[in-house]
């Protein structure tokens, strides 16, 4: 499948944001070449892989697009940019969305693969996480914001289950250098308060 975007872009007047033109005016063929799983996508690189999950960091410069490429396992998105990005699935409409560091969707690629583009329609740099689930989940993910400040420390008990740390501001010594961390089942961790930051935590199955 091959999606290309069209030239003319509308004003929005109520949100003064530019929208590409209906998904009716993109021309979509099917070619084998354009069926790229997300890993093998320029735009996203594996930054973490385990029996649990596998972690894509993905960065969109302002105004690019990716090319089409295929979403299929159960994932929790994590944006770590202040951005407005468009997606583009064939045969639907296009969505336009602001996000801000911290905001997480959870969705069902794994259920439903999908293949689509994703574009930046912002000034800056779009940064995000794909933390793609290897295990079936028996409840909806948890996540929960754990603020430090300077000198104050903040422990993680042991827990049987999964949990991925990402830094939203700042990075806190124990997740450098890359700003993330996976904690195994029954493990515990001691973030480090000598700068204020803030981290998102999820917990998984």
């Amino acid at each position: 499948m091959c999606l290309t975007l069209p030239k003319e872009t509308t004003m929005n007047p109520k949100t003064k944001r530019w929208l590409f033109a209906p998904l009716t005016a993109i021309v979509i063929a099917n070619t084998a070449a354009a069926q790229v799983p997300v890993n093998n996508e320029a735009h996203h690189k594996v930054v973490l892989e385990n029996a649990y999950v596998r972690v894509l960091e993905g960065h969109i410069a302002a105004h690019d697009t990716t090319p089409p490429h295929i979403h299929a396992a159960n994932s929790v998105v994590i944006f770590l940019s202040a951005s407005t990005f468009g997606i583009a699935v064939a045969g639907q409409q296009p969505v336009i969305t602001d996000v801000k560091p911290g905001d997480t969707k959870y969705v069902d690629y794994g259920d439903k693969p999908v293949t689509h583009i994703v574009w930046n329609q912002s000034e800056n740099m779009f940064h995000f996480l794909v933390v793609e689930l290897k295990h079936p989940q028996e409840k909806p993910i948890e996540s929960k914001y754990i603020d430090l400040t300077p000198g104050g420390d903040y422990h993680l008990s042991k827990s049987r289950h999964a949990r991925f740390l990402v830094a939203i501001t700042g990075n806190p010594h124990a997740l450098r250098p890359d700003g993330f961390l996976f904690i195994p089942p029954q493990s515990e961790l001691t973030l480090d308060g000598a700068d204020s930051s803030r981290c998102l935590l999820l917990e998984l199955d």
